[in-house]
């Protein structure tokens, strides 16, 4: 595009970012990211943080498949470096992996976490919520 004259914008590397993601190239999904701000001095927009909050999500959901989930902080953070609010979708990845490893009192926290931080509870939420319930919380 560049070559061309022609400049990208914020929706041109949330569509480019969202793709990398669908096809597993979260490496170089964040090196775009990274790219846009730097080299093209884009500022990311919602349509880039949202692709990009979709990629944490799963990528905590992985940690925690992989029994990993003393990672999950990090990544938390790394979002919070990186300008990435974590927002329900997290947070119920967060829940869910805590829920497998039968960690409920941690998934717990989390749960309070999302209402402290004034987000609401999705149908996700609840089915976990009832998880927790069933795990003797």
């Amino acid at each position: 595009m560049p070559i061309k004259g022609i400049r990208p914008n914020d929706v041109t590397f949330a569509t480019l970012i969202s793709a990398l993601c669908l096809n597993g190239k979260l490496d170089e999904a964040f090196r775009l990211r990274e790219d846009m701000v730097k080299k093209y001095g884009v500022k990311p927009s919602i349509y880039v943080n949202t692709s990009l909050i979709k990629v944490y999500s799963t990528l905590i959901s992985g940690l925690f498949k992989a029994g990993r989930k003393g990672e999950v902080v990090g990544v938390l953070e790394e979002m919070g470096k990186t300008g990435c609010k974590p927002n329900t979708v997290t947070y119920n990845a967060m829940i869910f992996g805590y829920c497998n490893e039968k960690d409920f009192e941690s998934a717990f926290l989390v749960l309070k976490e999302i209402v402290e931080k004034g987000y609401k509870p999705d149908v996700i939420s609840y089915n976990l919520i009832s998880a927790l319930c069933k795990g003797g919380k």
